[in-house]
């Protein structure tokens, strides 16, 4: 019972466990890592092919990315290692810069970033699919443009191609985005033709409505040649508050 031990048993041996192993943990499950978080999810599965069945592919190469152990590894130490403010460099020269560790980088170009190209594109996609359910609301809303359809021929003109552009978004996912666009924009020119004044109705018309297929001056601050600075001083003049 109480024999000396030789250093010879200490050692490991064919028969024997690892001599630094504790015990072996049983009442854990093991990492969450090299299995697909969509395909796996039989709710999640189920609710997308009733309801969004177009979307079940993308969905599939999410899941792969999330349940991929390269990327769970990213993420944990992208949490970990918090972006860094910097506001001097060693000199006291003030530089205000923001270090981020090489995990962020590395998962902002992960496989994830191209599934879905933001969250932008998932509202243009939920546009397309409720045109398709429920085709009454295209109605409706091209029953709502009539109501100022002749106050404008750009107007006009606009909405006769938009018209055209959603027949071939019904059919072609792709161009869900520059449909969404298009309607968002035709929607804007409908209010103002309501409810603004001249000089901002010519400017929009103007630049906002220059073709559907042309993204030039649909963003803020692109107006142009085509506005005149008597034009743009009036609405900035109409824009301000304090007067």
């Amino acid at each position: 019972m109480n024999a000396p031990i030789t250093p010879a048993q200490l050692l490991p041996t064919a028969t024997t466990p690892d001599r630094y192993s504790t015990h072996v943990v049983k009442n854990q499950a093991g990492p969450a890592a090299g299995f697909n978080a969509f395909d796996g999810d039989v709710v999640l599965t189920s609710a997308v092919e009733r309801e969004a069945p177009w979307a079940a592919s993308r969905c599939s190469e999410l899941g792969r990315v999330a349940g991929d152990e390269a990327v769970q590894e990213l993420a944990r130490l992208a949490n970990r290692h918090l972006p860094e403010l910097k506001t001097h460099d060693r000199y006291g020269n003030r530089i205000d810069w923001v270090e981020f560790h090489p995990s962020w980088h590395d998962y902002r170009e992960a496989p994830l970033n191209s599934i879905w190209e933001g969250s932008a594109k998932m509202m243009c996609m939920d546009v397309r699919r409720a045109m398709l359910k429920a085709p009454d609301c295209r109605a409706a809303l091209f029953a709502d443009f009539r109501e100022v359809r002749s106050e404008s021929r750009q107007f006009d003109s606009f909405v006769d191609g938009l018209d055209v552009l959603l027949d071939k978004t019904m059919e072609d996912e792709f161009l869900a985005r520059p449909a969404s666009e298009a309607l968002a924009r035709a929607i804007q020119a409908a209010e103002l033709l309501r409810h603004s004044t001249g000089e901002v109705i010519d400017g929009f018309m103007a630049t906002r409505l220059v073709g559907l297929g042309n993204s030039w001056g649909t963003l803020f601050g692109t107006l142009g040649p085509v506005i005149s600075q008597a034009q743009a001083d009036a609405i900035v003049d109409r824009a301000q508050v304090v007067r």
